[in-house]
């Protein structure tokens, strides 16, 4: 029955085939135009524009590009599925993944980051899981193998950084785990960014500058009188920017023309020079020196962080759910032009139609809501932490992703949370089977 794991395989090669050169985002465009031209940023992690790169030296095809990304995380997902169930219950769990029920289809041909971070998480849980259901001999490969799987879906996005003590946390409890070996994720994940490091010269960005101005921004917002620890800041915020300004939601301080609210440039970076696509980051701008002024009002601070996270956890300002907010279609071509595969426009523009009947306008659409799906992983988490089930050490990553947003977010989408959310059910089924067994 080996021919069966060629089936994930061939299904991800027909996905890329019908939307090649695969549905490629603003952020996605951004990058293949980095790629092309040996800019290496870190405002997103080096790791995802050294693919980029590497794929274009050595084969000159942007396309093969989404063909990894849909194979990487087609098999991460199937390798999940595997390790959960039979192999007929997990053809027939990907299949319904594969349907209209979820945007799975869509992501899998995906440049955006969220694509690899579900499939890295595939790979990282269904390690898990071998783990938790082996109780004697573990080879020392197979904790390697693991180790890496982990490494690598903490370094896929900044946020995921958090995963590693879930991670070492998972392994020292899960059982059949050699103990001592629980910090090598970690130590995958430190030598690879040195590493990293060295092969390309990476320019410094300063990410941390976004989650320090939505901080100074939802603090005055609430508290005006704050107003005065950040003379240099505020002096660069329209005056009327707390009417519109929505913690958690960087979106509210611009409009598809630019930013409205704020003098956004200047403050991030500390300079007014801003032409071309790469922008002049200096190492001191005026949030860098004034930051620090807001941990004076650190209970203000947690309630603006608090507020933010909820925002994003219950997907508050999205009223309702919306294809384009849940993925991305089509080729954006903001920096570098690119034409999707004309000989199934035909194909794409029926599968579009079908899943936004059925995830924007069909009674189903409640079931690809993922607060849904994560306040029952939590639920179901605290259920199995009560009952001392070891099956809990394994759901925990996935339940604990959407909180690694919890200090930095500020952005509400539908894509930050798929990773998990698209995991999630398949590993509850799993469990409410093993339970439903045990009884």
């Amino acid at each position: 029955m080996k021919w069966v794991n060629w089936i994930p395989g061939l299904v991800a090669v027909a996905l890329w085939t019908v939307f090649a050169p695969g549905i490629y985002s603003h952020d996605g465009n951004r990058y293949l135009y980095d790629a092309l031209t040996g800019y290496y940023g870190d405002l997103s992690p080096v790791i995802n524009l050294l693919y980029f790169s590497t794929i274009i030296k050595v084969w000159c095809d942007v396309g093969l590009i989404t063909l990894g990304t849909c194979l990487f995380t087609m098999y991460g997902i199937w390798y999940l599925l595997r390790k959960l169930f039979t192999r007929g219950m997990a053809l027939c769990v990907l299949c319904v993944l594969l349907s209209p029920l979820t945007p799975l289809t869509m992501l899998l041909v995906s440049t955006c980051k969220d694509s690899w971070q579900l499939g890295a998480l595939g790979w990282a849980t269904g390690c898990l899981v071998a783990l938790w259901r082996r109780q004697g001999y573990v080879s020392t490969w197979f904790l390697v193998r693991a180790s890496v799987a982990m490494a690598l879906a903490a370094m896929i996005r900044h946020n995921s950084v958090l995963l590693l003590p879930v991670f070492a946390l998972s392994l020292c409890l899960a059982r059949g785990w050699h103990r001592w070996f629980a910090l090598a994720p970690s130590v995958i994940y430190l030598a690879a960014t040195i590493l990293i490091g060295y092969i390309v010269p990476v320019t410094r960005e300063y990410s941390i500058r976004q989650v320090q101005i939505m901080d100074v921004a939802g603090v005055c917002a609430i508290k005006p009188e704050a107003a005065k620890d950040f003379p240099e800041v505020m002096r660069n915020f329209a005056k009327d920017y707390p009417a519109t300004f929505v913690n958690g939601r960087m979106d509210t301080l611009y409009t598809s023309n630019g930013w409205n609210k704020c003098n956004w440039n200047y403050i991030y970076a500390g300079t007014t020079n801003m032409n071309g696509v790469h922008a002049q980051y200096l190492p001191s701008s005026p949030i860098t020196r004034e930051y620090h002024n807001v941990f004076r009002h650190w209970p203000t601070l947690l309630l603006v962080k608090t507020q933010a996270f909820l925002n994003l956890y219950l997907l508050r300002g999205e009223p309702e759910i919306r294809i384009g907010r849940m993925y991305e279609q089509g080729v954006v071509s903001a920096y570098v032009t690119l034409s999707e595969n004309p000989s199934f426009a035909g194909t794409r523009k029926t599968l579009y139609a079908v899943w936004s009947a059925v995830l924007e306008k069909s009674s189903f659409r409640v079931l690809a809501y993922p607060p849904l799906w994560n306040v029952i992983g939590l639920v179901a988490l605290a259920v199995m932490f009560a009952r001392r089930d070891p099956f809990g050490w394994v759901l925990l990553p996935l339940v604990a992703y959407v909180f690694t947003f919890a200090p930095a977010s500020i952005l509400v989408s539908y894509r930050l949370l798929w990773p998990s959310a698209l995991l999630l059910p398949a590993a509850l089924a799993a469990w409410a089977l093993t339970v439903e067994e045990s009884v």
